[in-house]
């Protein structure tokens, strides 16, 4: 089954070691990204440079990196793919969310649910889940979602390699991909 993997810069050798995916997507400025692992072939490892901002402006990721990585994604649809940024919490994460929900509209909330239950220290950049939403069509899904997710777990300690199922698109087409029981988005407040 191929699989998604979420982790940060510095660990993304070893897991790549490991975890043998077939394909990367590195989510950091030029001057941060790091070399091609040996065992993916070049062609399978996209690099989209820009920084973790928020905000629209110079560094910031555009509408273009989203549109490349669902291109990417969509033409590896059975590749085992792991995403880095520098420390595995943002921009990685948002580019998750967008891998599990880009052939499964609807499905929003569930990712979303998914990736907080992985990764409890995920808290997708907004911006990218912008370009996402106008680029899919999912009318602010993806926004609400990650706005409903609380802040990430300071009780992790670091944040950890996150593994994520990859949703095929004729599972989500045909209603077939195993869905996650329903739990709400955010922790209840501590006692």
């Amino acid at each position: 089954m191929a699989r998604l993997y979420v982790c940060g810069r510095d660990a993304m050798p070893a897991h790549v070691r490991r975890l043998r995916p077939s394909c990367i997507v590195s989510l950091l400025p030029a001057e941060d990204q790091p070399p091609t692992p040996t065992s993916v072939l070049v062609i399978n490892h996209l690099r989209l440079h820009f920084n973790d901002v928020e905000q629209r402006g110079e560094g910031a990721p555009r509408r273009e990196h989203v549109e490349s990585l669902i291109g990417f994604l969509r033409a590896r649809p059975r590749a085992s793919v792991l995403l880095h940024c520098m420390a595995g919490i943002s921009r990685s994460t948002a580019a998750a969310l967008v891998a599990l929900t880009v052939d499964a509209p609807g499905r929003e909330i569930e990712a979303a649910r998914l990736l907080r239950e992985r990764g409890p220290h995920a808290y997708p950049n907004r911006l990218i889940l912008e370009h996402a939403d106008a680029i899919l069509g999912r009318n602010g899904r993806l926004v609400a979602v990650r706005d409903e997710m609380s802040w990430m777990d300071y009780a992790c300690s670091e944040p950890a390699l996150i593994t994520l199922p990859r949703w095929s698109a004729a599972a989500a087409r045909a209603g077939t991909a195993r869905r996650t029981p329903a739990r709400p988005l955010r922790r209840p407040p501590a006692a």
